[in-house]
């Protein structure tokens, strides 16, 4: 919140243990602490190619109008992001 980088968390445990409540909740206290931060919740076991997964945080962002699974590339992709979090 003071500028520096964000850090990356891994959340474990069994299921029904309320890891995803828990990320949700912290989610939520972060955007409403933070109005510029963008967050949004990726299940995994939905999108469990890293393709899948770039692509959805993209059209979270309204990014991913033209992309095409068969013909995008991954490191178009990645670069989609990066740009995005260089003008945000």
């Amino acid at each position: 919140m003071d500028g520096a980088s964000g850090q990356s968390v891994i959340i474990t445990g069994l299921t029904g243990a309320g890891k995803t409540v828990t990320a949700k909740y912290v989610r939520n206290q972060l955007t409403e602490a933070v109005p510029t931060v963008q967050a949004i919740h990726l299940n995994c076991w939905w999108s469990h190619t890293q393709f899948r997964a770039l692509y959805l945080i993209l059209d979270n962002f309204g990014l991913a109008t033209d992309i095409h699974r068969g013909s995008t590339l991954h490191d178009e992709l990645i670069s989609r992001l990066e740009a995005y979090d260089k003008r945000s």
